[in-house]
């Protein structure tokens, strides 16, 4: 989404067929136009999950047809509400850094990728089919969010929706 001033950036990241451990060995990572993340299960980096929160923070493990929560590591849970859905089960965020890349902007490509080793990327998904020569850019305006519609697998511009949040 593209947050209100004071709040922080998040991601929901949904497995249609689910993410195994196997898969992502070697890491899980969001690029964006200018630099790298890795993405580790929220109690990796932090002592616990606020009780308002009803998602665990233990594994990058999705079951099929499920979701994680991607958020910056400076998210503050007690003023900035998740809007939930009944998909979302983990809670992730980023390994080091206060931000996810280098601050998530409107019109901004991201890649969600593994690693089979140190000079190889696996991509598993995108949006804006950033690196590519045909990119594409959905511009947002403060308290909007971008959600990719059901059922799409090709990154393209019309299998997303711009909303409030």
């Amino acid at each position: 989404p593209s947050p209100v001033s004071g709040h922080s950036e998040w991601i929901r990241i949904c497995s249609p067929n689910g993410l195994s451990l196997s898969e992502i060995q070697n890491g899980l990572y969001l690029k964006d136009s200018s630099s790298q993340d890795k993405i580790v299960p929220y109690l990796q980096r932090f002592v616990s999950i606020p009780a308002n929160v009803t998602l665990t923070g233990n594994t990058l493990e999705l079951m099929p047809k499920t979701c994680a929560i991607l958020v910056d590591p400076d998210f503050d849970f007690s003023y900035q509400i998740l809007p939930l859905k009944a998909e979302d089960r983990e809670l992730w965020t980023v390994e080091t850094s206060s931000a996810m890349g280098n601050g998530i902007s409107s019109g901004e490509g991201l890649i969600l990728f593994t690693k089979e080793n140190d000079l190889t990327e696996s991509p598993l998904c995108s949006f804006g089919l950033p690196d590519t020569p045909l990119p594409f850019f959905l511009q947002v305006q403060t308290g909007e969010t971008i959600e990719r519609k059901s059922d799409t697998i090709r990154d393209s511009e019309s299998n997303y929706n711009v909303r409030m949040l």
